[in-house]
């Protein structure tokens, strides 16, 4: 129990971290906001016993004077803490504000630093879906919770202080009968918090189905083959399933806080019978007694909001737990390293074996080969053999299970990786289309001149994208993908010579194309493949594709089979071996009817 204790405080105390890291000036104003709104209460109470007191005194003498001064003196109180309140709701709102904006960068900037093997893992894509969901909400939740125990023990102070003046053994007794309804709050939370853990896949599941739905290049699809019903069922089967476990939880802790609430409130009219009783015998005023009853509620509404603010910064808590997790997993330290030399002789891998998890198998297996600067490469195969992994590598995406990647035999991971970066432009089959116009979509390909128009047009002629580009509306400023404002939506092929652009955008002296031409017509791959020549030319280019009229291009290709690396030669030499090259070259020619 200490030790839950213990670390309960730890994490309220990461988590104040947190906040004030948000915004150091506004989370102080924002407490001292809350600590003055506190001392309102007691100093309320206080003046209108007085004032009660003066209205009974006044009845007997006829002078109202003293009276009209004590109701001026709690109006100006009451006056002042709306103004308290006021400006507590406007530094709290402003927190929301940077929270949002905090938490929203912290987590892009540790996602975008994170290692690929990191996204490998199912339990890590829950990791991810919790804080994105949950932690910014939670985390305001946090805050509300705690300026409201701030302001409640201050205020629990002054009350305190005229409840002794009484019998300081009902100070005890009010906090007593407001731990049975804490500890079924507190179960409820853990409850809550233990259901949640077990949906996240189904929820995950119903937000890749909402965006499925809003996809515009999926809806034709959709239509076509008449999904929406089934999507819709699957949901309300998911959605049934919460409502089940939510009603049998919810149902129980109505009855049991139902019951423990009705016994609270018994004993504390019992506890203000003894109040009337004391005043009685005690010939006091009707100004103390309604300060006492006032206490009296005040204290049990304080303490059990104490109570609740407690129970649920431990419940937010279990939440905000994962982003404190998150945001301290560890990161590839990019930027130390040696700097990357363009002007490198040879890239090799040396008895390479990778596999994705410890109980996977292997997805290659003992690879050798070297890479020549300023010379071309092809990597050909069937599906699954393991081509796009070894770009992975080459990429530095992931690092080899064992053996290893060297530059003029000094191990790749000894180099910057930002700087290695910053050297390799690469073009994917699977490239992102960005929710931005023209000339970031180019841009992107080198952050460092993403300003520099002139060589974003440069890149669009080299990629022959400009021919479209001009014709858009707004060209190059026009926003693409559905959704937007002014925005259009490309044709698949369109969108492919954005993604080339990118390699245009810089001389990279390592450029590696992972199907380049997949998603164009014959005309636009005609076109691209003279393109490609120049890019191939100027730059150590490694090529993966299945369309055997690119892959003629490089100076060497590569033949992978079932993991390892069987093959290797020229476009000619390999048709001469009769190999698998071979045989999967005249196969593509045979399926378009001619020699490609």
């Amino acid at each position: 129990m200490v030790n839950k204790v213990k670390t309960f405080f730890a994490e309220v105390k990461d988590i104040f971290k947190l906040l004030v890291s948000s915004s150091k000036i506004n989370t102080l104003l924002l407490i001292l906001a809350n600590i003055l709104s506190g001392l309102m209460l007691p100093l309320e109470m206080m003046v209108w016993k007085y004032f009660i007191d003066s209205v009974v005194g006044a009845i007997a003498t006829k002078d109202i004077l003293s009276p009209v001064y004590l109701l001026c003196l709690h109006y100006v109180v009451g006056g002042i803490n709306n103004y308290i309140i006021h400006i507590e709701e406007y530094f709290e709102q402003m927190e929301v504000d940077y929270v949002n904006k905090y938490v929203t960068a912290r987590t892009i900037s540790k996602t975008a630093k994170l290692e690929l093997k990191y996204f490998d893992q199912k339990e890590n894509y829950d990791m991810i879906q919790k804080v994105n969901m949950e932690s910014t909400q939670r985390l305001i939740n946090i805050l509300s919770m705690t300026m409201l125990f701030v302001r409640n023990c201050v205020t629990l102070a002054g009350i305190i202080s005229v409840l002794f003046i009484l019998n300081g053994w009902i100070i005890l007794f009010c906090i007593i009968v407001s731990v049975p309804s804490a500890i079924v709050s507190f179960k409820m939370s853990r409850k809550q918090y233990e259901i949640f853990n077990s949906r996240l896949e189904d929820m995950r599941k119903i937000a890749e189905i909402k965006n499925i739905l809003v996809n515009y290049e999926n809806i034709k699809e959709l239509k076509i083959y008449r999904l929406g019903k089934f999507l819709k069922e699957h949901a309300d089967k998911l959605y049934e399933k919460f409502i089940c476990q939510n009603k049998e939880v919810r149902r129980k802790y109505a009855v049991n806080i139902s019951l423990s609430e009705t016994l609270q409130v018994a004993i504390l009219y019992l506890i203000k019978l003894y109040v009337v009783m004391q005043v009685i015998y005690k010939s006091m005023s009707i100004g103390d007694l309604t300060l006492f009853i006032s206490a009296i509620d005040n204290f049990q509404s304080c303490i059990s909001s104490i109570f609740r603010s407690i129970i649920k910064l431990y419940e937010n808590g279990l939440y905000i737990k994962d982003l404190n997790y998150f945001l301290n997993l560890p990161i590839q330290d990019v930027n130390t390293g040696l700097a990357f030399n363009k002007e490198f002789e040879r890239i090799e891998f040396k008895h390479v074996y990778f596999r994705y998890g410890d109980s996977e198998d292997y997805v290659l297996e003992d690879i050798c080969f070297c890479i020549e600067n300023r010379k071309s490469y092809a990597f050909v195969g069937i599906n699954g053999a393991g081509k796009t992994t070894l770009l992975k590598l080459l990429l530095r995406l992931y690092q080899p299970t064992k053996g290893s990647i060297t530059i003029d035999g000094i191990d790749i991971c000894n180099y910057s990786i930002i700087d290695y970066w910053k050297n390799v432009g690469a073009v994917f089959q699977e490239f992102i289309q960005y929710p931005f116009d023209v000339k970031h979509n180019i841009g992107f390909g080198c952050v460092e001149s993403i300003s520099r128009i002139d060589i974003i047009k440069e890149a669009a002629k080299k990629s022959g994208a400009i021919e479209f580009i001009l014709k858009l509306k707004q060209g190059f400023d026009t926003n693409l993908k559905k959704g937007w404002v002014n925005s259009t939506q490309l044709s698949l092929g369109q969108w492919q010579k954005i993604a080339i652009s990118r390699a245009f955008m810089k001389d990279f002296p390592i450029l590696i194309l992972d199907e380049p031409t997949a998603s164009v017509d014959a005309k636009t791959e005609y076109e691209l493949y003279n393109r490609l020549k120049t890019l191939i030319s100027d730059s150590t280019c490694i090529l993966i594709s299945h369309r055997f009229s690119t892959v003629k291009l490089v100076d060497t290709i590569f033949v992978i089979e079932n993991h390892h690396l069987i093959e290797e030669g020229s476009h000619q030499e390999l048709l001469e071996q009769n190999g698998v090259y071979a045989t999967l070259y005249n196969m593509q020619a045979e399926a378009y009817g001619d020699d490609i």
